[in-house]
């Protein structure tokens, strides 16, 4: 018997791909997400998943390995665009490279 392919989610939000993977044979592992609400959200969906916190602070290394490792766009910046239509909805922060 093998085992089944595994998986990690950065950015995880309310665990949209754990949910996907789990549909398709994959096993959720780990889940770097900081707000308390989508943890609450996957918490209760996955509790086997562990979540492991801030992107920013987590040492590869020491994560449990993964088949797959994927990611959603933080979108904390721009989520409800619809709420203030007039506001410029900008890119995440940790996607640009600018040059001076």
């Amino acid at each position: 018997m093998s085992r089944p392919i595994t998986m990690g989610s950065l950015f995880d939000g309310i665990g949209g791909f754990p949910l996907a993977a789990v549909r398709c044979g994959v096993q959720p592992v780990w889940a770097s997400e900081i707000e308390p609400f989508p943890i609450a959200v996957t918490r209760m969906r996955f509790p086997q998943m562990r979540h492991v916190g801030d992107i920013t602070k987590l040492d590869g290394a020491k994560l449990p390995p993964v088949d797959i490792i994927c990611g959603g766009s933080p979108c904390q910046d721009s989520a409800w665009p619809e709420c203030a239509p007039d506001y410029p909805v900008p890119v995440p922060a940790c996607f640009l490279s600018r040059s001076a």
